[in-house]
C-alpha cells in the first residue's frame, strides 16, 4: 500500500536514527517522532480566500509553463458556482500554479481567490476531472472524491449549515479501491473535524486504508477513547505499525485516550512501555501511579527491548528501565 510522501519521509528519517528489533516483545515507540499531522491546506485556503468558486476555462494559455513546479497557467475563467463571496464580473483573467497538467480549454476548476491591491490572486486551485471520472486534485497529486471535497468546502465556509450526507460521502470514498481517494477522504475529515466524521474515521482505521495513521489522529481528537481503542486493535494484524499507531494516538493529545492506553497496557504487558510513552505525550500527571500499578503485578519484569543505533551499536533496556525513563521525561535516544 502506498503511503503519503510526508509519512514515508518521516519514517525514513526516523529509521536513520534508530531501528528497534524484538527480543521478547514488540518494539516500543522511541522518542523520535514518526508521525506528523498533515497541514490543514484546504481549511487554510478557505480562511484566506475572499472568493471561492468553481468555474470553466474559456481561454487557456500554457506558454509560461515549463513543467511541474516551474511556471504557471493563465486563462479566462467563467464562474459557475460560488461557495464563498461573489464577483462583479461574469468572467475574470487568472494566473495559477496548476494542480494537474495536460489541461485543455474548457477544463473545470475550483479557485480560491484573494483580492490583492485590485488583483485576483489564486491562493489554491483544484482541478476537477470531467465525468465519468468524478475526482478532483484536492491535495498534491491525489485525486480525491469531488463531492466530498465540495461538501467539505461548504462546511468549512459555513460550519453551522448541516450537510446531512457528509458522513456517507466520506464513507463511500473510503470504500473505494483507489488509495488516493481513501487518503483524501481521511484528510478532509481531519480538516473539517465534525462529529459526523468519527464513524468514517473509525472505519478507515479498522480497514487500514491509505493514510490510516491520520485517521487515528483525527478519530482520537474527536473521541479519544473510541479512537484509541480502535487503533490499538490494529496491533494484532499490523504489529510492524506499532510506532506509527502509538505516535498518532499521542499526537492527538486527547485526555480520553489515557484510560484506553492504561487498560491496554494492563491487559498486554508487552506494550506497557509504548503505552507509557504515549501517555507521557498527553499528560504526565497520572503516569507515575499507572507505572506503580504495573510494577505491582510484575508481568513485564523479564521483558527486554534491544535497539540498534547508528553504526549498529546495540543497546538493551529492561521494560522497567524504560518505564522509569518515561516517568522522568528522559529520551531513549539522543541525536549525537
Amino acid at each position: 500500500m502506498i503511503r503519503s510522501a510526508i509519512t514515508v519521509a518521516a519514517v525514513a528519517l526516523s529509521t536513520i536514527f534508530a531501528v528497534a528489533v524484538e527480543v521478547r516483545t514488540q518494539p516500543f515507540i522511541p522518542d523520535l517522532r514518526r508521525f506528523t499531522p498533515h497541514k490543514t491546506m484546504l481549511a487554510d485556503a478557505v480562511r484566506s480566500a475572499d472568493v471561492i468558486f468553481s468555474g470553466v476555462t474559456t481561454t487557456l494559455d500554457l506558454s509560461e509553463y515549463q513543467g511541474i513546479g516551474k511556471g504557471t497557467y493563465s486563462g479566462t475563467v467563467t464562474p459557475t458556482t460560488f461557495y464563498k463571496g461573489k464577483l462583479d464580473n461574469d468572467s475574470l483573467r487568472l494566473r495559477w500554479e496548476p494542480s494537474a497538467t495536460g489541461i485543455e480549454q474548457g477544463s473545470n476548476h475550483l479557485f480560491f481567490i484573494r483580492s490583492n491591491a485590485g488583483d485576483s490572486e489564486v491562493i489554491k486551485e483544484i482541478f476537477i476531472h470531467k465525468p465519468p471520472y468524478m475526482c478532483s486534485r484536492t491535495y498534491w497529486v491525489y485525486d480525491g472524491g469531488t463531492e466530498s471535497t465540495l461538501q467539505s468546502i461548504r462546511l468549512l465556509v459555513r460550519p453551522s449549515d448541516p450537510v446531512g450526507d457528509y458522513a456517507a460521502t466520506l464513507l463511500a470514498d473510503l470504500k473505494q479501491s483507489a488509495v488516493q481517494q481513501q487518503a483524501t477522504a481521511v484528510m478532509l475529515a481531519c480538516e473539517t473535524m465534525r462529529p459526523e466524521c468519527l464513524e468514517p474515521l473509525l472505519f478507515a482505521i479498522t480497514n487500514h486504508v491509505e493514510d490510516f495513521e491520520h485517521a487515528i489522529y483525527g478519530a482520537c481528537r474527536l473521541n479519544g477513547r473510541r479512537g484509541t481503542t480502535k487503533a490499538l486493535e490494529l496491533l494484532t494484524a499490523h504489529p510492524d505499525e506499532q510506532s506509527l499507531i502509538f505516535d498518532a494516538i499521542a499526537s492527538a493529545k486527547s485526555p480520553e485516550s489515557i484510560s484506553a492506553l492504561i487498560k491496554f497496557g494492563t491487559d498486554h504487558p508487552k506494550y506497557r512501555v509504548s503505552c507509557a510513552f504515549a501517555i507521557r505525550e498527553i499528560d504526565t500527571s497520572t503516569l507515575s501511579e499507572v507505572v506503580r500499578n504495573w510494577r505491582g503485578d510484575g508481568k513485564h519484569a523479564e521483558i527486554q527491548h534491544t535497539f540498534y543505533r547508528i553504526g549498529w551499536r546495540k543497546d538493551t533496556f529492561s521494560a522497567d528501565a524504560l518505564l522509569a525513563k518515561a516517568i522522568n521525561g528522559d529520551k531513549v535516544f539522543d541525536r549525537e
